[in-house]
């Protein structure tokens, strides 16, 4: 077997996707599959930013992220032309202030999504 992720591994189904919710959840295993995911994100984004470059010369390429700072992928395609970000205004989050914080959400969450992007 394999010891990895201080755990040891017989074959390769005794792997699991990490549940975060689960119990005693390995966090080495999280954080290597959170860089899988980025990596193939980045991977996908740029096969298919070359993609449309090669027939589309004059073609700017973007795409559209969901500000979720902590997943890593943000930022790791070079090749797009530019970055930009969805933010949903109307989406249900009960953290707001005042008579329509569950339409608008937390004002901070929207004035950081502005900074980072």
């Amino acid at each position: 077997g394999t010891a990895f992720w201080s755990e040891v591994y017989s074959a390769f189904d005794e792997i699991t996707l990490p549940k975060t919710a689960q119990m005693f959840m390995n966090h080495h295993q999280i954080l290597d599959y959170r860089r899988f995911a980025a990596r193939q994100t980045n991977d996908f984004l740029n096969e298919h930013c070359l993609l449309i470059k090669k027939y589309a010369r004059n073609q700017w390429v973007t795409t559209n992220y969901i500000p979720n700072y902590d997943e890593g992928h943000i930022g790791g395609s070079p090749d797009l032309d530019f970055e930009s970000y969805t933010r949903y205004m109307v989406y249900g989050d009960n953290e707001g202030i005042g008579r329509r914080g569950y339409r608008v959400g937390n004002p901070l969450r929207i004035a950081f999504a502005n900074d980072f992007f």
